[in-house]
């Protein structure tokens, strides 16, 4: 069991990574080397003016657990990327390592050390074409796909709320399928939020759904001191937003059927057989 959590965990933080790659011959901890450099490349694209971090948290009601995870959203003058924060710093981390060598028992202490897996992917703005992007790790493949700005028809309120020091304003809507209170504030006059939210006077520090099953709220803003880099690594399959939504449903509903076509095996080498269970699905669109 403790090989089989291993295994999945890891290709959720290296996400160009396919997941056969850790049921290779030999103990998965050992001095297997990940060619890093040659599955995944950076690329700059800006430098965040601010960074804002958001805890997120996510209930799937129907098998009554809770995910609680940290995002970051980086603020650029050309674009602006969100992603987990655990992700971050594991990229941030290997921007010191050798990347040609890295072995699993170091991809392993990075895991260790800096957090999990996430559900969130990367979504990474286009601020002078307004498109967005996202790539995110599904069913052992990384997928990407393309969209045109997001658009929110918002209803503002005079209502304020003290989120994260800054004075904020409420603002509703409803959006492919979940209805939205979200804390905008005009302190920081910048039209974006955590995941895609924007379209609004003012930077989102806080973004709850009407079941209260996803929970985003500011818990520290500071400078920003990085790069905004877009990571390409070419495994991506492109897509849509709708099929991979289809796809993500079917993998989160079907694990075992998913993680067996896989390769999955004990630690005798032998195929395993897991229980056909649901897994968390809670999706922010749920059209």
């Amino acid at each position: 069991m403790k090989q089989l959590l291993l295994l999945l965990s890891l290709p959720v933080m290296f996400q160009p990574l396919r997941a056969q790659v850790f049921v290779a011959e030999g103990d998965p901890t050992g001095d297997q080397i990940i060619p890093l450099d040659k599955q995944e490349k950076d690329s700059v694209i800006d430098h965040a003016l601010l960074e804002c971090i958001y805890s997120h948290t996510n209930i799937d009601e129907e098998i009554g657990q809770t995910m609680d995870e940290y995002d970051i959203l980086q603020l650029g003058g050309a674009a602006v990327k969100y992603m987990s924060y655990s992700r971050f710093r594991v990229d941030s981390a290997l921007a010191y390592i050798n990347r040609t060598q890295l072995t699993v028992r170091q991809a392993t202490k990075l895991h260790n050390k800096y957090g999990g897996g996430s559900l969130v992917g990367r979504i990474i703005w286009d601020l002078h074409t307004g498109e967005v992007e996202v790539r995110q790790f599904c069913d052992g493949a990384s997928w990407l796909y393309r969209e045109p700005r997001p658009e929110f028809e918002w209803t503002l309120s005079e209502d304020t709320l003290v989120v994260c020091g800054y004075v904020c304003q409420r603002a509703t809507c409803r959006f492919r399928g979940r209805e939205w209170e979200v804390w905008y504030t005009e302190e920081i006059p910048v039209s974006q939020g955590p995941w895609k939210f924007c379209g609004l006077p003012g930077l989102v520090l806080k973004a709850v759904d009407k079941n209260h099953s996803h929970i985003f709220e500011a818990v520290s803003i500071r400078k920003g001191n990085s790069d905004i880099k877009k990571n390409w690594s070419g495994w991506e399959l492109k897509t849509t937003r709708e099929k991979l939504h289809a796809l993500e449903k079917d993998y989160r509903m079907n694990m075992a059927a998913h993680l067996e076509a896989m390769g999955v095996q004990s630690v005798d080498g032998t195929p395993m057989k897991l229980p056909n269970r649901r897994g968390f699905y809670n999706p922010e669109e749920l059209e």
